[in-house]
């Protein structure tokens, strides 16, 4: 975490407070750094506060000019088959359809034994059995150089994360979480810190009230939503989509990339620096 405590120094930023070899969030990093505030995400059983925060509105943003259906049914088809990467043998999670796309079938109105094929017909993403539980700014993810107090070869302004957890037909969760990960488009030193101020003045609104949850959601539909303006599969900022599993031995983390084709395509799991 050295990068972001050079940054938070920089910017002028509060910084989490340590205790008792645990950390724990102060104010301001809970209203600007990892947010998880139920007057934000919602309860287990409501939805979030803003529905640009929802599993829908992401899928919708990215999945370019593909049905819904076939691009969600596509993606989790590859967690329930054996599938080759980089040159490894990437086996089934054989407990994968019936814990978690079973679920999400009957919630749809289809029977489990229903083919993936119908299923893709029927598919509502609002049906998705996944909840927000979080969402987070990782500025010491940026790409570029920290020397002397000052920024160079600004690549990227680090990341913008919307975290989701399973959840069975009870809303009670399940061992399956979700993350999409979006980089913050910056090439100059003062996109990158403007993006941090953005993050930062989070802090001087009553977290909850309108003004906070509409400043919120005007950050994060910059990162979030289709944009014709980036050179990107589908023109959407998404790094990559992490999921962390552990329906079956061991646990499991894959990661996802929009393809060229606009999918969401298993890739090789990256070093992701905590």
């Amino acid at each position: 975490m050295k990068r972001f405590f050079g940054l938070a120094i920089l910017f002028g930023m509060h910084l989490p407070a340590v205790s008792a070899g645990a950390q724990s969030l102060d104010p301001v990093a809970a209203s600007s750094l990892m947010i998880i505030d139920p007057a934000v995400i919602g309860e287990a059983t409501t939805p979030p506060k803003r529905e640009v925060w929802t599993f829908k509105h992401l899928i919708d943003q990215m999945r370019g000019g593909e049905a819904a259906g076939p691009f969600v049914v596509n993606w989790l088809r590859q967690f329930t088959e054996s599938k080759r990467i980089n040159g490894i043998e990437v086996a089934a999670r054989s407990a994968f359809r019936s814990k978690f796309i079973d679920i999400w079938k009957q919630l749809d109105g289809l029977p489990a034994g229903a083919t993936d094929e119908e299923w893709a017909g029927k598919l509502k993403l609002e049906n998705a059995p996944l909840r927000l539980s979080a969402i987070a700014y990782r500025p010491d993810l940026f790409k570029g150089k920290l020397q002397n107090g000052c920024l160079r070869d600004v690549q990227s302004a680090g990341e913008g994360r919307l975290i989701f957890q399973a959840i069975n037909a009870d809303r009670k969760p399940l061992p399956f979480t979700v993350i999409f990960e979006y980089g913050l488009v910056a090439d100059e030193p003062n996109t990158l810190i403007e993006w941090a101020k953005r993050w930062h003045r989070l802090a001087s609104l009553e977290i909850g009230t309108d003004a906070y949850l509409d400043e919120l959601a005007a950050i994060t539909r910059s990162f979030t939503d289709a944009n014709l303006a980036l050179e990107r599969p589908n023109n959407v900022a998404l790094n990559q989509l992490r999921t962390n599993e552990f329906f079956d031995q061991p646990w499991e983390l894959r990661e996802f990339k929009l393809s060229a084709g606009g999918g969401l395509a298993m890739d090789t799991v990256k070093v992701n620096r905590t």
